[in-house]
């Protein structure tokens, strides 16, 4: 497992091999990222993580009143 803090030192290195979209990959690298100038969210907030285009099916709302049903 990776701690925050070799996060913030090495970066973040894919497995070999790793099957990851690139959205995913986009989303996750950009909220890691060690300079906050520039994560993800450090310019507009939560509303430059919501409208990801990772994300841009999730309904906020929803997701807000906790609405959305999760199948078994």
């Amino acid at each position: 497992m990776i701690t925050v803090t070799e996060l913030a030192e090495g970066g973040l290195n894919w497995p070999p091999g790793a099957r990851v979209g690139k959205k995913l990959k986009h989303l996750v690298e950009g909220l890691l990222n060690p300079d906050p100038t520039i994560r993800l969210g450090s310019e507009s907030g939560v509303e430059e993580i919501q409208g990801h285009p990772l994300l841009e099916s999730v309904d906020w709302v929803k997701m807000r009143y906790r609405h959305y049903l999760v199948s078994h």
